[in-house]
């Protein structure tokens, strides 16, 4: 028994799911949205280094899709709202969800479950997925109607967002370190200290 009541057996199981997982989406990149990847790819040639490209890739889809889908798969849609879900489960996604934040971290495997054999995590095809997603999109056209040109059919002027505190300060760290940003928008991330340290947990929330 491992620290928090993980098994070798939990694990490897996990691991078998994720590499399924994995393989899944590998093989169905090509319906993966077009804008989602145009924008996952927008911050990967931003980068000046493969290690930044990677962790933008890592940072885009594990942390803004796959772990929120995982870990709150009822409001990402992908389990109907009426539908129950044992809290017994809380613990083995949660465990999944980690299992892929730590694929391309292996130093990271070994201080967390230091008596766990780890070999499963790290080959998970998790890099191969992820080179995929901006792999094949160098002519995206977006087809049908734009939303800017349906809002002032509407008499819509204006657009309302919810964004939380930490995604405030995730956008302004990147508008900071790419080249060239837009000089309007660099002024207001400029004024955001996303050098500190902030105690997020405040503004968590569990449900919209």
């Amino acid at each position: 028994m491992a620290r928090s009541g993980i098994t070798q057996e939990l694990l490897d199981k996990l691991c078998e799911y994720a590499n399924e997982m994995l393989n899944r989406m590998t093989e169905k990149i090509s319906i993966f949205p077009d804008d989602v990847k145009s924008i996952v790819k927008h911050f990967y040639d931003y980068a000046t280094t493969d290690e930044e490209r990677l962790s933008w890739l890592e940072i885009m889809f594990i942390e803004c899709i796959l772990a929120a889908s995982i870990l709150n798969p009822r409001n990402c849609g992908i389990i109907p709202p009426t539908f129950y879900m044992d809290p017994i489960l809380n613990f083995p996604l949660s465990l999944l969800a980690q299992i892929m934040r730590l694929v391309l971290h292996p130093t990271h495997i070994k201080v967390r479950y230091p008596n766990i054999n780890s070999d499963n995590i790290t080959k998970l095809p998790l890099q191969t997925f992820l080179m995929s997603i901006i792999s094949d999109i160098s002519n995206v056209e977006f087809q049908g109607p734009k939303l800017t040109d349906l809002l002032p059919l509407l008499g819509i002027h204006y657009i309302l967002l919810l964004l939380s505190l930490p995604d405030v300060y995730l956008l302004a760290d990147a508008v900071k370190n790419i080249p060239n940003p837009d000089p309007y928008i660099l002024k207001d991330a400029q004024n955001i200290p996303t050098d500190e340290p902030i105690a997020f947990e405040f503004f968590r929330f569990d449900v919209w």
